[in-house]
């Protein structure tokens, strides 16, 4: 299963740069402890995408959620038989409540995690995809605000 991972990404990957002329790529790697790496490995079993959309109302305003801390963009699996674009429409709607019209492809980050203590078990890869998007209606919900500041980059007020 975890060799597999590259090859889902990478084909993903592709399809987004068919699909949308230039976006930034950003890839890293982590370590870590075979625990992580196991829970990871069992989350790969559900897909290796996630997706997002950052919606902006007119005055701008980026709309994030509270998690772990900070505002973010609301991310989520892609399901099987779910575009990336549709996966990130329906995310930002669960997690908020408002709906949106995707625009374009903001970005990607591709995670390969290792395991630290066993540096032979394969990586394994994860794409996350966050999209542009245009507010259309709804009111966005508990633990959700529109957010002057790019969402990651401010801890949740108190």
């Amino acid at each position: 299963m975890a060799g597999d991972t590259y090859d889902r990404v990478t084909a993903h990957l592709a399809s987004l740069r068919g699909a949308y002329s230039e976006f930034a790529v950003q890839q890293t790697s982590v370590s870590v402890s075979s625990a992580d790496y196991d829970r990871l490995r069992r989350e790969t079993e559900c897909g290796v995408v996630e997706a997002g959309a950052r919606v902006r109302d007119d005055s701008g305003r980026a709309l994030a959620v509270r998690q772990d801390g900070l505002w973010c963009d609301p991310l989520g699996c892609v399901g099987p038989e779910e575009t990336v674009e549709e996966a990130a429409h329906r995310v930002l709607r669960e997690a908020t409540g408002v709906e949106c019209r995707i625009v374009d492809l903001l970005g990607v980050r591709i995670v390969a995690a290792t395991d630290r203590a066993d540096p032979d078990r394969e990586a394994l890869y994860r794409l996350s995809a966050l999209f542009t998007a245009e507010y259309r209606t709804g009111d966005p919900r508990e633990g959700c605000a529109w957010r002057t500041a790019p969402p990651g980059a401010l801890p949740v007020d108190p």
